[in-house]
């Protein structure tokens, strides 16, 4: 896996403790930008794929079992078990509609694959400031500096595609009845 342990993710740092020692402020930096959004990331992606997977497979086994429902009957009451059976469909709905209206598969992908990218970017930097440390410049710390900003760059780039995804997908309900008006023929004369 790509990113860290969930050990790692508590403490302060997850690079070298030489890069912190060396450059405290690019550390201190990455660390407010980068590791918070990590988190977020760590969390968000948990608690999508748990509801995706919650209530896939309640819309899942509802949806199987509704036909057979149909044909043997639980309830003896036939009156009753109409009403079971409106439960039941109502139910999936419910599901299907949360599933659609939250995107939770979506989201989960998209913040699993954010928490990498930050991976990804923290070990270019730490990598970046090692050499750095080790190249031994005079000029070290503006090196980090320019080195730790090319990242906070990059970082403000990804959240400007999470603000995009996520707010593109969602269709105001004006642009929906425009495009309903827009697909229904006019009324015959």
């Amino acid at each position: 896996m790509l990113g860290v342990s969930r050990e790692a993710l508590q403490r302060s740092y997850q690079w070298s403790p030489e890069v912190t020692d060396a450059f405290p402020a690019c550390a201190q930096l990455i660390d407010r930008f980068l590791t918070l959004h990590r988190r977020r990331y760590r969390r968000l992606a948990s608690l999508h794929v748990i509801w995706f997977k919650v209530i896939g497979a309640i819309e899942i086994v509802l949806s199987i079992t509704l036909p057979l429902l149909f044909v043997v009957p639980i309830i003896r009451d036939e009156r009753k078990n109409y009403v079971f059976l409106a439960v039941v469909s109502v139910v999936v709905a419910i599901a299907a509609g949360l599933r659609n209206f939250y995107s939770w598969d979506t989201n989960w992908r998209l913040y699993r694959s954010q928490e990498f990218i930050l991976a990804g970017l923290v070990a270019q930097w730490e990598v970046s400031m090692l050499q750095i440390l080790r190249a031994n410049p005079a000029d070290a710390q503006i090196l980090a500096l320019d080195e730790t900003a090319v990242v906070l760059t990059r970082l403000t780039e990804l959240f400007d595609h999470e603000n995009s995804t996520l707010f593109n997908a969602v269709v105001p309900p004006e642009s929906v009845k425009k495009t309903v008006r827009v697909a229904q023929p006019p009324p015959a004369p």
